[in-house]
């Protein structure tokens, strides 16, 4: 993707061992224990993904009594008033914005997330995780989890798989990727190394 883009005596340092992470993320891993969490935890991001959510909502309604659910969608005024009142009426708990996504991920049983920064923050807290491509810029990331064995849903997967894989997801006693998928330096280690 970049060798191309630079002067041809440049270092390039990319890939899992590069990934920079919030120093909240190390703390984290360090106390934590590996129980479940409380809640499934929603983010696809900021972008034109009322469509995702939606479906989403939809279907965790019919198990909103056993489930809670915490949706972080900044674009909550774009879904539908069906949508916006099952929110309401239920344990769904929503955040427009948050500064504590790594609590967050750290507390969940299960995150269902976009192909952005936040999918290797789930992996490195080794939480399960329902990745879904919204846009074609995650298209490397999705080849990235698809050859690694994560399934990874998309558009016009989302209706017919989502049901199934949720319950797999969730029920399996095991996480759906390799733990070895991500294995970054810790920030400060990398920053020693490269300045």
């Amino acid at each position: 993707k970049y060798i191309n883009l630079v002067k041809k005596d440049t270092k390039l340092l990319c890939g899992r061992k590069y990934i920079l992470l919030n120093e909240q993320f190390y703390n984290l891993k360090k106390e934590s224990s590996q129980e479940s969490g409380e809640y499934i935890l929603i983010t696809l991001g900021g972008g034109e993904i009322s469509f995702f959510i939606e479906k989403i909502i939809i279907y965790l309604n019919k198990l909103v009594h056993n489930f809670q659910v915490v949706l972080v969608a900044p674009q909550y005024k774009k879904l539908s008033k069906e949508v916006q009142n099952i929110i309401k009426d239920n344990d769904i708990t929503l955040l427009t914005k948050t500064d504590d996504m790594p609590k967050l991920i750290n507390n969940a049983s299960l995150v269902i997330c976009s192909l952005g920064m936040v999918v290797y923050e789930v992996m490195f807290l080794n939480k399960k995780i329902i990745p879904i491509k919204t846009a074609s810029n995650q298209d490397n990331i999705a080849i990235y989890l698809s050859n690694h064995g994560v399934q990874v849903l998309q558009n016009d997967l989302i209706l017919k798989t989502f049901e199934k894989y949720f319950l797999k997801v969730l029920q399996g006693s095991s996480l759906n990727y390799d733990k070895h998928m991500i294995n970054p330096y810790q920030n400060s280690i990398f920053k020693a190394l490269v300045l």
